[in-house]
């Protein structure tokens, strides 16, 4: 009983609480077609990273193969996320979630990545180190970029939903 009430308070885009057998069966299968992506992605990149460790006499930052495989990641959630919503399969809770928080997730990150972008470049001082603040705007740019398709996904996603009731009221 008390997972149940934890399902209804906290669900997130992957979830299937409130969906029905046609739904359900929709995610399931985007889900699975994203999951076989991401894992592509992730074997392609492994592969370039070999590939570069053995022929680049350069040393490789270790932020970088990092950063790779988390906007790897995030690009797969979104493509999930964009999926789903086109399907009109994010539950309820999630849509509305991502429709009203999402936004301001995405603004504030944006504002770091502004902020530590323009300590890298050198006009502000808040870093001592400038990788550190390139770093930083760029993870931030990235969760930013991922805050606001979801902020998106969520408005798509309760526009596909009113168009499916409306069809289904006719």
């Amino acid at each position: 009983m008390k997972g149940t009430k934890k399902e209804r308070n906290y669900v997130d885009v992957f979830s299937d609480y409130g969906l029905d057998e046609r739904q359900r069966s929709a995610s399931s299968n985007i889900g699975f077609r994203c999951f076989r992506e991401l894992y592509i992605v992730t074997l392609i990149i492994t592969i370039l990273w070999y590939a570069a460790d053995c022929f680049v006499d350069a040393e490789i930052p270790v932020v970088v193969v990092v950063g790779s495989y988390f906007a790897a990641a995030i690009v797969c959630y979104c493509v999930y996320a964009v999926r789903a919503a086109k399907a009109g399969v994010i539950n309820g809770i999630t849509a509305f979630s991502f429709s009203t928080l999402n936004l301001a997730s995405a603004v504030f990150t944006a504002f770091i990545a502004l902020v530590f972008g323009l300590s890298a470049a050198g006009v502000l001082s808040i870093s001592d180190k400038t990788t550190d603040a390139v770093v930083i705007a760029v993870f931030s740019a990235m969760l930013s970029t991922e805050n606001f398709v979801l902020f998106f996904c969520g408005r798509k996603n309760k526009k596909v939903l009113d168009d499916q009731n409306k069809e289904e009221d006719e």
